[in-house]
């Protein structure tokens, strides 16, 4: 029986999945994509795909509609809390609860031609990222791909604004809570920057790295500042349930308030890069 520990700093619960299938459905709308262009002309028609942090299985589902039904994907977490219904689940998917910082099922290792991992940077340690970067090359076959898509919550998460007069005290105080709890707990959210020379020590080839603006498109900036915004807070909802620091429920809800209401005015947004990470194991892969 794999260990499924949750690690996650985010409820489990039916406001976070909402909140998982909006970011999901607004990164796919900023990227332009699901799947690297790169990797998806590479994939033979019978590719098994797993989709490692899988959460609500948004994307592991959205992969599914994209692409031939004769593509397998498996979709592992920690956590089952999340996964869909049985009833919406597609013939061609199926989900395990695996940690990532454990090895996988030796049935998995060496079985897959892709493995996608998104949004691990509120849960990872410093030195958890080049061990769950390892387990995760171990499912790949030779010549397959891993696709890592981080948000970079620790340096370019700030609130910028529309309008000279805009007040963004709440908003800004709001991700150093959030950062600073995560550090009082070990959690390093800067190895965001650092998978690209994980890869390439792991002896990874053809590794790229894309960095994208999370405002890159105006049209989606509210949506996303309320999203990214609703992350944060799930992070200091756990500070008060932990009253850490001096913190509890109720005044996290008092923060919640302040923090709706500058958004609210329509006159700032939260802005935070996103990282696309590719690599490819070595090896050729097999059509």
């Amino acid at each position: 029986m794999p260990e499924t520990s949750d690690t996650c700093m985010l409820q489990r619960d039916e406001n976070e999945s909402r909140r998982i299938n909006r970011q999901h459905r607004l990164w796919t709308k900023t990227l332009d994509y699901l799947i690297h262009p790169a990797i998806e002309v590479t994939l033979p028609k019978d590719a098994k795909i797993a989709d490692v942090a899988t959460g609500t299985g948004t994307w592991a589902l959205a992969a599914a509609r994209a692409l031939p039904e004769s593509v397998t994907l498996v979709g592992f977490d920690n956590c089952k809390t999340q996964f869909p219904h049985p009833v919406s689940i597609p013939k061609n998917v199926s989900f395990e609860a695996q940690n990532l910082l454990k090895p996988f099922p030796i049935r998995h290792q060496g079985a897959f031609d892709l493995v996608s991992i998104r949004l691990v940077a509120s849960a990872l340690k410093k030195g958890e990222w080049e061990l769950a970067a390892r387990n995760i090359l171990s499912l790949l076959k030779p010549g397959g791909y891993i696709q890592w898509m981080e948000a970079d919550i620790y340096e370019s998460c700030t609130p910028l604004q529309n309008t000279p007069q805009a007040c963004s005290h709440s908003l800004a105080s709001l991700a150093k809570y959030a950062l600073s709890f995560l550090h009082s707990k070990g959690i390093d959210p800067s190895g965001c920057r650092r998978i690209l020379e994980i890869f390439r020590c792991m002896g990874l080839e053809d590794c790229t790295q894309g960095v994208f603006s999370s405002d890159r498109d105006p049209s989606l900036r509210a949506e996303s500042s309320d999203v990214h915004v609703r992350a944060l807070l799930g992070i200091l909802e756990q500070a008060g349930l932990q009253m850490w620091s001096g913190w509890n429920l109720e005044k996290v809800r008092e923060w919640e308030r302040k923090v709706v209401a500058e958004l609210e005015t329509g006159e700032i947004y939260m802005r935070c890069n996103y990282y696309v990470v590719v690599g490819r194991a070595p090896g050729i892969i097999e059509k």
